[in-house]
Protein backbone atom coordinates (compact mmCIF):
# COMPACT_ATOMS: atom_id res chain seq x y z
CA UNK A 1 0.00 0.00 0.00
CA UNK A 2 1.05 3.25 -0.66
CA UNK A 3 0.48 7.04 -0.78
CA UNK A 4 -2.12 7.99 -3.41
CA UNK A 5 -0.77 11.25 -5.00
CA UNK A 6 -2.72 13.44 -7.68
CA UNK A 7 1.30 14.68 -8.65
CA UNK A 8 3.87 11.94 -8.80
CA UNK A 9 7.04 11.92 -7.23
CA UNK A 10 10.93 12.28 -8.34
CA UNK A 11 12.99 9.31 -8.37
CA UNK A 12 15.08 10.85 -5.78
CA UNK A 13 12.45 11.62 -3.48
CA UNK A 14 13.57 9.52 0.09
CA UNK A 15 10.59 11.59 2.28
CA UNK A 16 7.75 13.48 2.46
CA UNK A 17 5.29 15.18 5.11
CA UNK A 18 1.86 14.98 5.31
CA UNK A 19 -0.14 17.63 7.50
CA UNK A 20 -3.96 16.98 7.89
CA UNK A 21 -6.27 20.06 6.91
CA UNK A 22 -9.48 20.57 7.11
CA UNK A 23 -10.20 24.34 6.02
CA UNK A 24 -9.05 26.01 2.64
CA UNK A 25 -7.26 29.27 2.82
CA UNK A 26 -10.25 31.31 3.44
CA UNK A 27 -10.93 29.09 6.89
CA UNK A 28 -14.19 27.27 5.23
CA UNK A 29 -14.73 23.81 6.54
CA UNK A 30 -13.21 21.01 3.86
CA UNK A 31 -13.72 17.51 3.54
CA UNK A 32 -9.95 16.95 5.64
CA UNK A 33 -7.52 15.93 3.46
CA UNK A 34 -3.33 15.11 3.64
CA UNK A 35 -1.11 18.21 2.66
CA UNK A 36 1.91 16.60 0.88
CA UNK A 37 5.56 18.28 0.75
CA UNK A 38 8.60 17.21 -0.62
CA UNK A 39 11.83 18.67 -0.51
CA UNK A 40 12.42 20.64 -4.09
CA UNK A 41 15.98 20.96 -5.27
CA UNK A 42 17.16 24.06 -3.60
CA UNK A 43 16.15 21.88 -0.09
CA UNK A 44 13.32 23.73 1.12
CA UNK A 45 10.31 21.97 2.21
CA UNK A 46 6.89 22.57 -0.92
CA UNK A 47 3.63 21.41 -1.00
CA UNK A 48 3.35 19.18 -4.29
CA UNK A 49 0.14 17.48 -3.90
CA UNK A 50 -2.88 16.50 -1.18
CA UNK A 51 -4.54 12.96 -0.60
CA UNK A 52 -7.11 11.66 1.53
CA UNK A 53 -5.11 8.31 2.30
CA UNK A 54 -1.41 7.43 3.19
CA UNK A 55 -0.71 3.45 3.75
CA UNK A 56 2.69 1.61 4.73
CA UNK A 57 3.91 0.23 7.84
CA UNK A 58 4.42 2.55 10.89
CA UNK A 59 8.52 2.25 11.87
CA UNK A 60 8.85 5.18 14.39
CA UNK A 61 7.07 7.68 16.88
CA UNK A 62 8.63 11.04 17.60
CA UNK A 63 7.74 13.61 20.24
CA UNK A 64 8.18 17.27 19.17
CA UNK A 65 7.74 20.33 22.18
CA UNK A 66 6.75 23.23 20.14
CA UNK A 67 5.91 27.11 21.55
CA UNK A 68 4.14 29.65 20.29
CA UNK A 69 3.77 33.01 21.75
CA UNK A 70 5.14 31.43 25.23
CA UNK A 71 2.27 29.10 25.04
CA UNK A 72 4.72 25.10 25.11
CA UNK A 73 2.54 22.33 23.56
CA UNK A 74 3.62 18.67 22.08
CA UNK A 75 3.06 17.61 18.77
CA UNK A 76 3.13 13.95 17.13
CA UNK A 77 5.15 12.45 14.55
CA UNK A 78 4.49 9.25 12.97
CA UNK A 79 6.59 8.13 10.16
CA UNK A 80 5.87 5.20 8.00
CA UNK A 81 7.69 3.18 5.21
CA UNK A 82 5.93 1.65 2.11
CA UNK A 83 8.92 0.44 -0.29
CA UNK A 84 11.14 2.88 -1.57
CA UNK A 85 8.83 5.06 0.03
CA UNK A 86 8.90 7.17 3.64
CA UNK A 87 6.88 9.56 5.20
CA UNK A 88 6.06 10.83 7.99
CA UNK A 89 2.77 12.57 9.27
CA UNK A 90 2.57 15.62 11.58
CA UNK A 91 0.17 15.30 14.04
CA UNK A 92 -1.25 18.02 15.93
CA UNK A 93 -3.39 17.32 19.10
CA UNK A 94 -6.77 17.93 17.52
CA UNK A 95 -9.98 15.82 17.22
CA UNK A 96 -9.29 13.75 14.46
CA UNK A 97 -5.41 12.76 15.24
CA UNK A 98 -6.92 12.08 18.67
CA UNK A 99 -9.35 9.51 17.17
CA UNK A 100 -6.54 8.00 15.46
CA UNK A 101 -4.44 7.68 17.96
CA UNK A 102 -7.07 6.12 20.19
CA UNK A 103 -7.25 3.65 17.09
CA UNK A 104 -3.41 2.89 16.79
CA UNK A 105 -3.28 2.20 20.99
CA UNK A 106 -5.23 -0.95 20.03
CA UNK A 107 -2.32 -2.23 17.74
CA UNK A 108 -0.08 -5.19 18.59
CA UNK A 109 1.84 -4.85 15.12
CA UNK A 110 2.41 -2.14 12.88
CA UNK A 111 2.16 -3.42 9.16
CA UNK A 112 -0.37 -3.20 6.74
CA UNK A 113 -1.85 0.02 8.11
CA UNK A 114 -3.82 2.54 5.98
CA UNK A 115 -5.73 5.93 6.91
CA UNK A 116 -8.12 7.55 5.24
CA UNK A 117 -10.02 10.97 5.87
CA UNK A 118 -13.74 12.00 5.23
CA UNK A 119 -16.59 13.82 6.51
CA UNK A 120 -19.35 12.07 8.34
CA UNK A 121 -22.60 13.10 9.41
CA UNK A 122 -23.40 14.36 12.73
CA UNK A 123 -25.25 11.83 14.94
CA UNK A 124 -27.62 14.42 15.69
CA UNK A 125 -28.31 16.03 12.48
CA UNK A 126 -27.74 14.33 9.26
CA UNK A 127 -27.60 17.73 7.24
CA UNK A 128 -24.66 18.52 9.33
CA UNK A 129 -21.14 16.54 8.49
CA UNK A 130 -17.51 16.77 10.44
CA UNK A 131 -14.41 15.57 9.39
CA UNK A 132 -13.00 12.39 10.42
CA UNK A 133 -10.24 9.81 10.38
CA UNK A 134 -10.12 5.81 10.01
CA UNK A 135 -7.53 3.31 10.69
CA UNK A 136 -7.38 0.19 9.05
CA UNK A 137 -5.25 -2.85 9.46
CA UNK A 138 -4.93 -5.50 6.30
CA UNK A 139 -7.96 -3.87 5.41
CA UNK A 140 -9.86 -4.81 8.42
CA UNK A 141 -11.05 -1.41 10.26
CA UNK A 142 -9.28 -1.03 13.89
CA UNK A 143 -11.18 0.57 16.58
CA UNK A 144 -10.50 2.53 19.68
CA UNK A 145 -9.34 1.35 22.81
CA UNK A 146 -10.74 3.57 24.73
CA UNK A 147 -14.44 4.44 24.75
CA UNK A 148 -15.98 8.14 25.24
CA UNK A 149 -16.67 7.18 29.15
CA UNK A 150 -13.48 5.88 29.81
CA UNK A 151 -11.50 9.70 28.16
CA UNK A 152 -11.59 12.91 30.10
CA UNK A 153 -13.94 15.21 29.64
CA UNK A 154 -13.44 18.50 27.99
CA UNK A 155 -14.34 21.69 29.97
CA UNK A 156 -15.81 24.54 28.59
CA UNK A 157 -14.14 27.90 28.46
CA UNK A 158 -14.64 31.25 26.63
CA UNK A 159 -12.77 31.92 23.91
CA UNK A 160 -13.63 35.23 21.82
CA UNK A 161 -16.97 35.46 23.21
CA UNK A 162 -17.67 32.00 22.46
CA UNK A 163 -18.12 28.94 25.03
CA UNK A 164 -15.61 25.98 23.31
CA UNK A 165 -14.66 22.80 24.89
CA UNK A 166 -10.93 22.74 26.53
CA UNK A 167 -9.62 19.13 25.39
CA UNK A 168 -6.01 19.49 27.85
CA UNK A 169 -6.91 17.29 30.05
CA UNK A 170 -7.56 14.38 27.27
CA UNK A 171 -4.87 15.61 25.23
CA UNK A 172 -2.47 15.26 27.95
CA UNK A 173 -3.67 11.67 28.25
CA UNK A 174 -3.24 10.54 24.71
CA UNK A 175 0.35 11.92 25.00
CA UNK A 176 0.74 9.61 28.14
CA UNK A 177 -0.89 6.51 26.25
CA UNK A 178 1.12 7.64 22.85
CA UNK A 179 4.35 7.66 24.30
CA UNK A 180 4.29 4.39 25.84
CA UNK A 181 2.89 2.95 22.96
CA UNK A 182 6.54 4.41 20.90
CA UNK A 183 8.21 2.10 23.31
CA UNK A 184 7.03 -0.77 21.68
CA UNK A 185 6.96 1.40 17.82
CA UNK A 186 10.67 2.63 18.32
CA UNK A 187 13.46 0.22 17.85
CA UNK A 188 15.30 -0.29 21.45
CA UNK A 189 11.84 1.25 23.33
CA UNK A 190 13.61 4.59 23.15
CA UNK A 191 11.07 7.68 23.86
CA UNK A 192 11.81 10.11 20.96
CA UNK A 193 11.79 13.95 21.64
CA UNK A 194 12.50 16.71 20.09
CA UNK A 195 12.28 20.65 20.52
CA UNK A 196 10.87 23.07 17.99
CA UNK A 197 9.53 26.85 17.08
CA UNK A 198 6.19 27.08 15.66
CA UNK A 199 5.11 29.55 13.30
CA UNK A 200 2.78 31.85 13.64
CA UNK A 201 0.49 30.43 10.53
CA UNK A 202 1.31 26.79 11.43
CA UNK A 203 -0.78 27.47 15.10
CA UNK A 204 -3.04 24.55 15.66
CA UNK A 205 -7.03 25.47 15.17
CA UNK A 206 -9.59 25.21 18.19
CA UNK A 207 -12.34 22.82 18.36
CA UNK A 208 -15.97 23.35 18.19
CA UNK A 209 -17.65 20.56 18.30
CA UNK A 210 -19.61 19.83 21.31
CA UNK A 211 -19.02 16.76 23.64
CA UNK A 212 -22.06 14.96 23.04
CA UNK A 213 -21.73 14.89 19.08
CA UNK A 214 -18.14 14.30 18.44
CA UNK A 215 -17.57 12.77 14.90
CA UNK A 216 -16.32 9.72 15.44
Amino acid sequence: MSLKRENKFDANTKLSVLKLKTKDVDNKPVTPYFEVSEKNTEGKWVVVSQTDYVGGDLTKIEFKEKEFEGDKYTTVNLFFKDGNDAYLMDCRLNMLNRSLFNQLLSLTTFDNLSISTYDQKSKKDDKKVYPAISLRQNDELVHWKYTLNELPKPTAVTFKGKTMNDWTEQENYFINKMTEFSKLVNKGGKVVRTADVVKPETQAEPETAPIDDVPF
